[in-house]
Parts: structure tokens; sequence; C-alpha cells
């Protein structure tokens, strides 16, 4: 180890240090001591001073946001304009060296995620599976165990390990057997594609470098910096280091405490091992903090304290302003989240805190995320959720279903039904959009027009929606979607799609703009990666959890807003107030084992099989991201935890939390307390005023000058009669029209439950439809097509073949969300057909009338029904409905069923002939028959009163609730007044 010279500079003495340029020079500096704003001041002194030029200069880093922020810094420094400063990330300078190396001059083709993922796979499939351990033979073929090696052989790139050195590393572990030469086979299926990977890339560039024309391209740069050098993997730092070898002035800066992307590839030990590769290097320290006051910090050192943390900045000075940190456990998550949006909501309005100066960061997306965002929402504080992709937004999801309809929307049996369902429902938010602004009845219009006959969406459109001629241009052709590279097609959208550009000028959609603009940014950056990518690809793509679906800038109109985000997200980030929430033990730290089956950590010479070790590792890792996360903050930091509830399971306060407070033990940390003081907000202020109105150790003239206030207010307040938090009360008028009809369908939903059935039959709200639902229509219509073609014929039915055939046509209409959904829902379908045909209930009974409709007057309303078959017998007709469920109706209730009641009266009053029978057929219950469940003809005066009783109550609005088990699957149980959980939603 050789140990470098160290000097450790205050803010004062930076002035001298700044301009000391030459030769290697590593800047340890600990959180908000200003390093970039060092290597900014150096970068910029270098070229004022006419020592270096601007094109004389290269600045690495990490990310294209740090790239972009390292930019714009480096440009206002300078001043003026002139030739670009290189500001880029690893990877883009090392596809530029590549590109200028090349003979052709072409730039290398980075394979995508999930397209890196594919290659391994199909190597994978033609692997022998001896080759491989006997645990790993039989997922060779799997998705999931191909993303597995292809991590693996990424880390191995990140690396600078070949097949050959991966094969003697294998030697000593048996689970990488086979591995080795897999990687072999990939390197050469990669230049035979003529691409490469993001690991790879960095190998290729470093194996450049290394050679005499490599170092030719390098002497472009007189000086070479990095910025993060904690972060670099093995790959990277070697090619700073073979970038800058010509002159050797090469300056890094870093903080070793602030290493966290280990899973990633990154080497700590690249900062300790700056000095052994650069014996002349200098170690620059800054000493003082910029941003962290001594409370934040002295509370973030405290959790790193007893780590055995390598490297280290050294002491660092706390900046001046004070600062403080909070610990609070909750004994609920919903309180946790609706504390941190009470308190930041105080923030903006008593201290004047910006939104965008606040971040609320968690460990992972899966905890607490949701909630905080929902409490963040009911204050309508804004706040930008992490896992909101620029192709989830409504403006880019049309184009994703102009595409999906340009290419599946074709007419069957041209396309299957799988890919003409998906075409109907990207057609359907097409419709409804804001492009076209259909209503939802001239959408189901235009949906059964194209269904009457499964003509292709551009006739469709050509016929209903004369006034949108560019759409139908859009659907004539797919080659825009499906030839084209992506941005290309996305431009001939734009020109082509009528009425796109007006809904984007549209003030009320700045949203729509932004993302537009961003979505075409990030197309053209697609383009430089892979130009082959066509639009349909893209999207494609993007179902991809891998790809990279995030915009090079915002699309949200409102960049004032809170940051919520993962901890590892705000890196290089700072804000004035920081809540770390969700602070639980097993969430942060985060101390699983292994996140992967091939366990490629071990392939870096410092991490050992040890338990001990393995422990320690990762305990420092957790301990580094939580200082990283801490020192984000200026003024404030407050931890958060939830240490159990019964919307959890036993839950503890993280050993974070309880290192970061004061009092250092577990038992002294609780909620915070209730603080006394003036509301800021109405609905506080309205909360305060009832409040002293209902307490009654409040003067007699408080409590009347409260009422007074609550009473008094403007209506633009609140209302005297409703409440904080409780729903406004819904119009207070009639349901029913003046004429309104009934069905038997309708008479047993309302006889389950009034209130649900108005809920769902007459206010429509709810679910719109059920694979349930839709399975029975599906198996009717084929049920019917197969008996009328044997009505007049005398069979009893027809053919099981002819109704297996019918089934599988009125099949392409179906829609249960995937076509694998289809296939499995048309087996059952095939199964109870199967059944019914082969024991068909009925020995003599003749059909004679399908899908009959009926009616009658009962009470003065009209009722209305199908029936699905009346068949003759030797004793006169009998009356069949066909059920789907797979339980059939109990004896008892089909005794005196409204339904085939209904049914028997309706068709013996029209037919003039006498009905001898009613039953329902039940061919999908687990008996070996088909299941048969017959109306006692005895008791049709009990049916008759039923359907007079609920014509009376449904006439009078009777929707009271019935408490059953069916209550169990009712999606309005939360807003019932029946069930405790929905009272809160009537309080008087």
């Amino acid at each position: 180890m050789v140990t470098a010279r160290e000097i450790r500079i205050d803010p004062d003495d930076w002035e001298s240090v700044i301009s000391d340029h030459l030769g290697p020079q590593l800047i340890v500096a600990g959180p908000g001591t200003g390093k970039t704003e060092f290597l900014v001041s150096r970068i910029a002194d270098v070229i004022n001073s006419g020592v270096a030029r601007r094109d004389g200069v290269a600045v690495l880093t990490f990310s294209r946001r740090a790239a972009g922020d390292l930019r714009r810094r480096i440009e206002t420094a300078l001043g003026g304009s002139g030739v670009p400063v290189e500001v880029s990330t690893f990877h883009s300078l090392a596809l530029r060296l590549l590109e200028k190396g090349a003979a052709s001059g072409e730039r290398p083709i980075p394979l995508t995620t999930p397209e890196q993922v594919g290659l391994v796979g199909r190597l994978l499939q033609a692997e022998d599976p001896d080759s491989w351990p006997v645990t790993y033979r039989g997922i060779l073929g799997s998705r999931s165990f191909a993303a597995e090696i292809a991590d693996f052989l990424m880390r191995c790139s990140e690396r600078l390990l070949s097949p050959s050195d991966l094969e003697e590393r294998a030697r000593d572990r048996a689970d990488w057997r086979g591995i080795p030469g897999l990687f072999r086979k990939y390197r050469d299926a990669l230049i035979d594609l003529g691409r490469t990977d993001y690991g790879t890339l960095l190998v290729s560039a470093v194996e450049f470098l290394r050679s005499p024309e490599g170092q030719a391209a390098a002497g472009q740069f007189d000086f070479v910096y990095v910025d993060e050098y904690q972060d670099t993997s093995r790959a990277q730092a070697e090619m700073a280091r073979l970038l800058a070898s010509p002159h050797n002035n090469l300056t890094v800066t870093g903080d070793p405490y602030q290493s966290i992307y280990s899973f990633r590839g990154a080497e700590l030990k690249n900062i300790a091992a700056f000095t052994d590769d650069h014996p002349d290097a200098v170690r620059i320290v800054l000493g003082r903090s910029f941003r962290v006051p001594a409370e934040i910090l002295e509370s973030a050192l405290r959790i790193v304290a007893g780590g055995e943390l390598p490297g280290s900045a050294g002491p660092v000075a706390p900046a001046e302003h004070a600062g403080s940190v909070e610990t609070y456990v909750f004994d609920q998550e919903t309180a946790e989240a609706e504390w941190i949006a009470k308190e930041i909501e105080h923030l903006m309005r008593t201290q004047d805190f910006d939104p965008s100066s606040i971040a609320i960061l968690v460990r992972s997306k899966r905890e607490l995320l949701n909630e905080l965002s929902r409490a963040l929402e009911r204050r309508s504080i804004p706040h930008d959720r992490p896992d909101a992709r620029l192709v989830d937004h409504p403006a880019i999801r049309l184009i994703n279903d102009l595409a999906t309809v340009a290419v599946m929307g074709g007419s069957l049996p041209t396309v299957t039904p799988g890919e003409a369902s998906e075409a109907d429902r990207s057609m359907r938010r097409t419709l409804l959009g804001p492009v076209v602004s259909a209503g939802l009845g001239r959408e189901r219009e235009i949906l059964r027009a194209r269904r009457r006959s499964w003509a292709p969406w551009v006739d469709v459109v050509r016929t209903e929606l004369p006034g949108h001629p560019g759409m139908a241009d859009l659907f004539a052709s797919d080659g825009w979607a499906t030839e084209r590279p992506a941005a290309d097609g996305f431009w001939h959208v734009w020109t082509t799609m009528s009425g796109l550009g007006s809904v984007a000028a549209d003030p009320e959609r700045a949203d729509w703009r932004m993302a537009l603009t961003a979505f075409a940014q990030v197309l053209e950056r697609q383009a430089e990666r892979d130009p082959t990518v066509t639009l349909e690809g893209y999207f494609r793509l993007t179902d991809e959890e891998g790809f990279e679906a995030t915009p090079l800038l915002s699309h949200r109109p409102n960049h004032r807003r809170v940051t919520l985000t993962t901890l590892h997200q705000a890196k290089g980030l700072e804000f004035d107030a920081v809540f770390i929430a969700n602070a639980v033990e097993g969430v942060f730290p985060d101390l699983r084992r292994s996140r992967r089956m091939l366990r490629p950590e071990l392939l870096s010479p410092e991490r050992t099989t040890d338990p001990t070790a393995q422990h320690l590792f990762q305990v420092q890792e957790e301990m580094r991201l939580a200082y990283t996360a801490m020192t984000r903050a200026r003024l404030r930091v407050v931890w958060t935890a939830t240490a159990a509830g019964v919307d959890q399971g036993e839950h503890r306060p993280s050993r974070f939390l309880v290192a970061a407070s004061a009092g250092g033990s577990l038992a002294q940390l609780g909620p915070p307390g209730d603080v006394d003081g003036p509301p800021v907000t109405l609905r506080e202020g309205e909360v305060a005023l009832r409040r002293t109105v209902l307490d009654p150790a409040q003067a007699p003239q408080t409590r009347l000058a409260s009422v007074s206030v609550l009473c008094g207010a403007s209506q633009d307040f609140w209302s005297p009669q409703t409440f904080a938090g409780v729903p406004l009360p819904g119009p207070d008028k009639p349901v029913l029209g003046d004429k309104f009809s009934l069905s038997p369908s309708q008479a047993d939903s309302y006889g389950r439950c009034p209130r649900r059935y108005v809920l769902e039959r007459r206010l429509r709200l709810g679910n719109a439809g059920s694979p349930y639902a839709e399975f029975g229509s599906l198996v009717h219509e084929a049920l019917e097509l197969a008996e009328r073609e044997i009505v007049g014929t005398g069979k009893i039915h027809a053919d099981l073949e002819d109704a297996l055939k019918h089934l599988r046509d009125v099949w392409a209409q179906a829609d249960f969300g995937t076509p694998e959904l289809n296939a499995a829902w048309l087996v059952h379908g095939e199964e109870a057909l199967t059944k019914l045909y082969e024991r068909w209930p009925s020995e003599d009974g003749i059909p004679v009338g399908l899908e009959e409709k009926v009616g009658a007057v009962v009470e003065g309303v009209t009722w209305r029904g199908i029936v699905d078959r009346v068949e003759r017998t030797s004793e006169g007709l009998r009356v069949v409905d066909y059920k789907t469920s797979r339980n059939a109706t109990r004896g008892d209730d089909a005794a005196v069923s409204i339904q085939l009641g209904f049914y028997a009266k309706s068709i013996a009053g029209s037919s003039g002939e006498e009905v001898v029978g009613a039953e329902m057929w039940f061919p999908r219950t687990k008996a070996k028959s088909v299941t048969t469940r017959p109306l006692d003809f005895d008791r049709l005066d009990e049916v008759e009163a039923e359907m007079s009783r609920i014509t009376k109550d449904i006439r009078n609005e009777n929707w009271e609730p019935i408490v059953s088990l069916n209550c169990k699957r009712c999606s309005f149980r939360m807003s019932c007044p029946a069930w405790p959980e929905g009272r809160g939603a009537y309080l008087p």
C-alpha cells in the first residue's frame, strides 16, 4: 500500500489548490463539502487559464442526470460560448471511442436488458444439461434463470473477468460449472450479431485503450476528471486510468461512506487502490460541510459507529447553521403516513418550505409507498411517484394504443382472437380519450359495428368516424409502427393523427406537451443506441421490467413537488427536510443473505463465503445507505417506523432509527406528542372549532363564538351541515324514472340485496362486467346457434361436434383479458357442452323455441325476459333455463324460482298451451350427470306474490341492505350502513 501525500483544506484554501492541475489527485470529501463544486471550479480554471482547451477535457460520471447537471454547471462557470466540454457517462464515452476505433466507423449497438436476457435464454436452451450442475438442469430453459445468467455475465465484465478468468474461479465453486463455456458462446454470439451489452462495452473500451490506437484516441484529452469515484466498477476505474495514462492528469472525487452500489458492481476498494495505481498521487480532503449541520452529522455518525467501515473522509467540520434529527414510532402504517403528510403540509404553510425542498425516502418501492402517496394526495400536496413511468402517461398510452390497433386491428381470421381483443381494448381507450371524445354510448355503437362483421378497424373508422381521416390513414398500414425507426414512427403519428396537435396545445394539458416532448427525446436516445427498434418494438420492450422507460426530462408540468423515492435514487440530491419512512428492521437494513442465486458478489476478491464476513459487508453497505440518506438534509431529518399493528405483522423499529435518536433506547421512542398550536389549514380550523363546540370545559362564550364562526363561514370554506373527511351526500332525487321495466334476473338480484341491486343494476357502479357473465353469454350463444339448426327436424338436440364448432366460432369475440385466459375459458366451455350433450337431461323434449322473448305486467310495471329453450314433450311444453355456474341452486329455492315461474306463466299465456315443466340445467357441477332443478307448479301463487312484493318495493325505492354471506364478495361493503366499516359515510 502506497501512502499518498495528504492535504486537508477548508473553503478558504480552495483557490490555491484548485489551480494545481497536474498529476493524479484524489479528492476525498464528506457529505455536502462541495466536491462537485470543487471539481467544476477546477475544470473552469484549467480552461480559463489556458492550460487546456475545452475539447481537451473529459469529465466522466455515472448517470445522464448527473452528466447533465455537471454540464450545466461547467458551462455556467465558463460563461460565453464555445466548443462544449466532454461531459458524459462511462458508457457514452466508451461508445464514441469504439466508434472512432472501428474500421467502418460504425457505433456498436448495445443490447437492451430484455434483448440480452433473450439472447442468453436461446443459448441456454441449446446447452448440454450434463455440462451444468444437476440443480440447474431443470431450469436451463426458464427466463428467470436466463436473467440470472445475464446479470452474472454483466458482473464478470464489470470486473474485467474473461471466460478464462471465470473458468479459473469456477474450479472452487461447483455451482458456477457451465457458466464459463456459456460465457464464451455469449461473447461469440455478440460478435456474430454485431452487438454488445453494457458490460462488454466497457471491456471493449478498456481493450481498445490498451492498444496504440486507443492511446492515440486518449491523447485528445489533456485532463480527465471523474465524479463519484467510490461508485466505479473495476472496468470503469481502469478505463479512467487508461484515458489519463498519456499525461497522468487524472482527478477523481469520492466519499467512501457514500458507496452504496456494490450490487451494481461498484468496488469501494478503487479509492483505496488509487494511490497504488498512481504512486505519485495527492490525496486532498475537503474538511468542511456546507450543507450538513452538527446535529445531523453527529446522528449519522452514530449509525456507522462500530461498523468498521473501510475508508473515510476523515473528520468533517459541520455546517454552521442548526439542524435537527427526530425519531418517531407509530402503531399503524396509516398513522405513520398520515403524520408525515400532515407534517409536510405544516412545513409548507408555516415555515414556507418549497415542496421541492422536501423528500420522503423509503428503502423499497414495495413498502409503504402507495400509502404515503395517498396521504399526500388527500392534502393536495404535489409529489412525484417514482414508479410512474413516461410510457404510462395518457398521451404516450395513446401512441401505444394507435400502434396496437394498426398492428392487431385486422379482421378475423387474419389476426388471432387475442390480438383482436387487444386491438379493441386499445381502440376503446382511443375513442373515449380527448382526441376523439366519443361518449360511452357512441363508443359501444362503434364497437358493435366492428363486431357485426369483424371488419378491420380502418374500415370501421372510415364509416363510423368520417371526421377523423388521419386515424384511418394510420390504420391503413402498420409499416410506421413495425418497420420504421421508433422516432420516425412517432413523427408519422404526430403529423397524421388529426386532433392530436390541438389536444396537446390545450392550455389545460401542459402535462401532455411535457410528456410528448420527453417521449420524443427518449426515442431519439433509443435511436442512438439501436436504430432498428420500431415503435411497436419499443412498446413491447417497455413491458419488460428491466427495460429503461423513464424520460430524459420530467413530463410533469409542476416541478415544485415533494420527492417521494427510494434511498438509492436520492443519491446526489439535497433537500432542506428529509423523512426516512418505514425504518423497520428487516426492511432497512435489508440483510437478506443473497439476492441472486448465482452469488455474483463473490466475483469480487474481497467477498468471501464466510457467513460472518458476508453479514458484516451487508451491514456496512446498509450503514452507508443510511448515512447517505441522512446527509441529504440541510435542516431536518425525521426517521419514522411502525412497531406493530393490525395491518401488518410483527414489526420492530430499525436499529438505525434507534442509533439516530439521541436517547439510544427503543423504550424511549414513540409517536410525536400532540402540539397545541393554531390550525394551519381550513380543515384543521373546522375540526378545532367543532371540538371547541363539543368541549364542556370551554367557556360558554367561546363555544358560542365557535358555533357562530362555523355557521357564518362562507360555503367556499366549509358547510356547517357536513364534516371534514365525510363525503358529501349524493343527490336527493329518485333513482327510477316514471317508466321502468324489470326482469327475473333483476328480481333475483333485488331479493339478495336491494342496496347492491340499485348500485350495480340501476346506478351502474362497481365492475362493469365479470368473466363469469362473459362466459355464460358465449356458451348460451353457442347453444342457441347449435340448437336452432335442428328446430323442426324432430331431433331432441344437436350433435356435440356441431355445438363445439359453434362454441369455437363465437369464442372469436371473447375478451377475458389475455389470449391465455381466452383459451382457458374456452376449455371450460368445451367441458360444459361435452357433458351437456353426452348426458342430455331430457329424453323426449323436442325444441320448438329458442331465446324466446316474453313479457308480462305486474303491479303496473312491465316485466321482460328471454327463455333459453322451450321444448315440447308428450305431456305438454317444458321451459329450460341453462346455467353455467359450478354450484347448482338449492332445490327449495328453485321450487319457488321467480325466473322459472315467470317464464312458465308467460309461455303459457303467449302460446295458449299448457306448460307442464320448468327446469334449470347445470352442466358444470361435479355430479356425473347434468344437475337439474325443477319449479314446483303447486307453489306458483307464492312466486306471483313475491313478484308483486318486489315490484312494489322497487317502485317505492326501498333500498335497505340485506346482510348475508354474499356480503363477503360485495364491493360496496366499505360504504354500506349495514356494516361498521361503512357507517362512517352516513354520519348525521
